[in-house]
């Protein structure tokens, strides 16, 4: 329904419009009267009517003054600009009037005395002009909330996603890094991980969980994520929710905790507590942080009614473990054998230092072993059968009564081994000991069979048939490999271009080398650096 405002200093004239006019028909539910312009303002500003009728010639204060003053307050109404429709009577036919008017936006002028069907046809057009309006801005309304909802929707996914990256692998590429920056800055600071919790949620029907699990999200966002102190996401693999959480008042941070656990009791009758992390500062400690959380969640000490975290031994193995998991996690995109092997020493000696059962750690050793192996047959092209499998079998056997200190010992000593006799196999002709030796120190430079051969002192054709029978692949193939290896380490571990890369290891074409590269990795140089750059 609508609203009217009659203005006119002639209490008959006012009163018979209000009498003669169908205002059901009209659908008009409110008409106010007001006798001059001062008092037409202060209605105006209190109810807001939809159509002001309004003489212009008044004592106090005239129809257009009042007009134009309702316009100068810029009301608003439901954060929309009150824009009432103006329709102006008057008994003056005067061309100034009209002009006037029409600057203050009047939809209609109406000369009295009126006829009751040119008044009555003049505000069915107003209100059918509302209805339509309104209709306009409702529809949009609902676009812009769809859309809002779909943004959130996408932000939230991309969210979740970001965030098991960030615990699964311990990295991030530059593309969500640069992401971040722009839609989430706030998990580039300071914060700390919290997982939510229910108990009996697994023996709850599918229908009592959904509703547990939907509740206690609102509630979660209404507390933590309303007032700027986390940023809730709802994570397929966590126990209820995962929460970012960005305060570094602890005490403000436990209350809040506690309050949402404490109406979770209320509204859903569901007893819930909370694991925090401790605070990180860096996105590069956030797997740390989520199994700090998982670990206070289980088993941590409580520092609130229904929040828990974990004690320093707890936190100190969880700290080492995330390094010991993301250095093993390297091992496959490394490409120098004096990279992989100090990174095994670190291994060895983080290893022991795990507080891991014995077991365990022995496994974790032959792992290592066959890990090794492995990357030597697939960066190497050899056949599986060139492992020493007596050797392996005899490392195998010892580790399996060593205690983990002795075992990580042996590991090391292994490898070294191992690495030593890949070498010398490789390098036993004297003449392909010195091509790879000259290969691997001017990578930079132009390199080929000819080449080699005339600074060796030997044919062409002869270099090629030792250096395939000394490492199973050919020359060519072998400074391919080389140099593509070279280039995957600079793309995982600098910042410099792609064309400076391409020079650095022997190609003055930049899209020759980018061809190379993705024959080679089967990616381009771009997308291998976004996926394997080590945050």
């Amino acid at each position: 329904m609508h609203s009217i405002l009659i203005v006119d200093d002639e209490r008959i004239i006012r009163e018979g419009i209000v009498k003669l006019m169908p205002w059901e028909q009209l659908k008009i539910d409110t008409v106010l009267q007001a006798r001059d312009g001062r008092q037409a303002l202060a209605l105006a500003e209190e109810a807001r009517p939809d159509i002001i009728l309004t003489d212009i010639c008044m004592p106090d204060m005239d129809g257009l003054v009042f007009v134009r003053e309702l316009l100068a307050l810029g009301l608003r109404k439901d954060r929309i600009q009150y824009e009432p429709r103006i329709v102006i009577l008057t008994g003056h036919d005067r061309f100034d009037y009209a002009q006037q008017s029409c600057k203050l936006g009047a939809r209609d002028l109406l000369l009295k005395p009126v006829d009751e069907a040119v008044l009555m046809q003049v505000l069915a057009r107003q209100v059918e002009a509302i209805d339509r309006q309104r209709d306009e801005q409702s529809q949009q309304k609902q676009l812009e909330q769809q859309l809002e909802r779909q943004v959130a929707t996408t932000k939230w996914l991309r969210l979740e996603q970001i965030t098991h990256q960030a615990f699964e692998q311990d990295l991030l590429n530059q593309e969500d890094l640069v992401w971040l920056k722009r839609n989430e800055p706030r998990l580039l600071g300071s914060y700390r991980i919290g997982l939510i919790g229910v108990e009996g949620l697994a023996a709850m029907t599918a229908d009592d969980r959904d509703l547990a699990r939907f509740g206690l999200l609102q509630l979660a966002r209404q507390i933590l994520d309303t007032n700027q102190i986390g940023l809730t996401l709802s994570m397929p693999s966590e126990p209820v929710f995962l929460c970012w959480l960005f305060t570094d008042d602890e005490n403000q941070l436990i209350e809040r905790c506690d309050q949402l656990c404490s109406l979770a009791d209320r509204e859903y009758h569901l007893v819930v507590k909370i694991g925090l992390s401790h605070l990180a500062e860096s996105i590069t400690e956030s797997r740390t942080c989520w199994q700090e959380a998982h670990a206070a969640l289980k088993s941590g000490q409580a520092i609130g009614s229904h929040v828990y975290l974990v004690d320093d031994k707890t936190r100190t193995n969880l700290t080492l473990k995330t390094v010991y998991t993301s250095k093993r996690q390297r091992l496959d995109i490394l490409s120098e054998d004096w990279q992989l092997q100090e990174d095994v020493a670190e291994l060895t000696e983080l290893l022991p230092k795990l507080a891991e059962p014995a077991d365990w750690i022995r496994k974790e050793c032959g792992e290592l072993a066959l890990q090794f192996h492995w990357r030597q047959i697939r960066q190497r092209h050899m056949d599986a059968s060139t492992v020493n499998r007596e050797s392996f079998d005899h490392f195998l056997h010892d580790l399996a009564s060593l205690e983990p200190a002795q075992a990580c010992k042996r590991l090391n000593s292994y490898i070294q081994e191992a690495m030593l006799l890949s070498e010398t196999k490789v390098c036993a002709h004297p003449v392909v000991q010195q091509a790879i030796q000259h290969i691997k120190s001017h990578l930079k430079d132009d390199l080929s069979v000819a080449g080699l051969a005339d600074i060796l002192h030997v044919s062409p054709n002869y270099l090629s048939r030792i250096f395939r029978q000394a490492t199973g692949e050919g020359c060519n193939e072998y400074i391919i490999r080389k140099r593509m290896e070279m280039a995957q380490s600079m793309l995982t571990q600098t910042n410099l271009r792609t064309y400076e890369i391409a020079e650095q290891v022997g190609y003055q074409d930049k899209n020759y080398f980018s061809l190379t590269f993705r024959k080679f990795t089967g990616q381009s140089p771009t997308d291998y650096r976004k996926n394997n750059q080590i945050f």
